[in-house]
């Protein structure tokens, strides 16, 4: 049995952790005995004691940088455990930790998110910095073919140590309460939602810019977006300033993603870059249509006018002639409703936990 330490540099539960969390719960039990370090107790903590997944709080005092107390205690710590694989989640430290100590395997696993457009910015210092981590790793870990893309191109990564697993959700727990056609009555609400951190990244300002178009003509249609961040009060000042106060809201953060959006109609993207992100996921799996950039780790999954509408980063014009759209063409709305679910279907989590299985089986 090979045992497996995990390694994250925070404690709540957003995407890279969901990913940390579905490979400790769903790889075999008797092949690999799972760890999950956890730089200090809190919303994580409960989740993997729920789970009964091992944790290891290595008191880093601070969330997304390895202080030096924190470090010292992950050498400690892997120094008497005698890990076979070092699986680092945020960051190459804990594998510069597992060469020093003679860990067999050691992967980093790139949750970047990279914009082509700031890399072409970064500093020497800074594209050294990238270009030496596969030095200290046996394998690179990326979530789509875009970010392969970006760092065999700009870090020079030997492209025969990286692999693409995409974080996947598990089909079979979503629950659906209803049959997903488009039935929308002349009067009846019109529900459209988004879930995401209120960031540069997500760019929500587009959807909001976009629904001043969409009530013009559906005085019904609603948008709620889920989530926290460092945009909130810029977004509710555009809400007030364009008179959607009755149109738009900002909800907080539920954990219980799926139960929202099962209660709405179309669900909208307008990041301007992304991930394989499970929001996205989690709706197509509902029948739920989506409507997205198309950025990143998205064009491994988003087929235009298939299984989604495809619309221009920073677009609220065609943004807007979309959600329309699918307000109006009953079969466009339901193909693409029906095509979702089968794509979720087809690359659900079973297949990503055999994949990081047969990277963990390579050494």
């Amino acid at each position: 049995m090979k045992k497996v330490l995990l390694v994250l540099g925070n404690n709540r539960v957003y995407g890279t952790e969901k990913y940390v969390i579905d490979i400790a719960s769903g790889i075999s039990k008797n092949e690999f005995e799972v760890t999950v370090a956890i730089p200090e107790e809190g919303p994580i903590s409960t989740v993997l004691s729920n789970l009964q997944i091992p944790q290891y709080v290595y008191n880093n005092g601070k969330m997304d940088f390895f202080s030096l107390k924190g470090t010292s205690n992950l050498l400690k710590y892997i120094y008497i455990s005698g890990f076979d694989i070092i699986h680092a989640n945020n960051g190459i430290i804990p594998c510069v930790i597992g060469l020093l100590l003679g860990v067999k395997m050691k992967i980093e696993n790139k949750h970047g998110l990279y914009l082509e457009d700031e890399i072409k910015n970064y500093s020497f210092s800074k594209v050294f910095k990238e270009k030496i981590k596969q030095y200290f790793t046996n394998i690179t870990l990326v979530t789509s073919t875009h970010d392969k893309n970006i760092v065999t191109k700009y870090f020079n990564y030997n492209s025969g140590k990286i692999r693409i697993v995409s974080n996947r959700i598990d089909f079979q727990k979503l629950k659906l309460s209803k049959n997903r056609f488009n039935n929308f009555e002349k009067n009846s609400e019109i529900n459209i939602c988004s879930v995401g951190r209120l960031t540069y990244q997500k760019n929500q300002e587009v959807m909001i810019r976009s629904m001043s178009h969409v009530v013009k003509k559906y005085k019904n249609a609603k948008l709620s977006i889920v989530g926290t961040g460092e945009d909130k009060e810029e977004l509710l000042k555009l809400i007030n300033e364009l008179n959607l106060n009755n149109s738009v809201k900002i909800l907080p953060y539920t954990d219980k993603i799926p139960e929202f959006l099962d209660s709405n109609d179309i669900f909208i993207l307008t990041s301007r870059f992304e991930g394989v992100t499970y929001a996205v996921q989690e709706a197509m799996g509902m029948g739920i249509p989506v409507i997205s950039t198309y950025v990143g780790g998205l064009q491994d999954l988003l087929i235009n006018r298939k299984n989604s509408l495809v619309v221009p980063s920073g677009n609220y014009t065609e943004t807007s002639e979309a959600i329309i759209e699918l307000i109006e063409n009953k079969d466009l709305y339901n193909s693409i409703s029906s095509n979702g679910i089968s794509c979720i279907k087809e690359n659900s989590l079973d297949k990503m936990i055999s994949e990081i299985t047969s990277v963990y089986n390579n050494f």
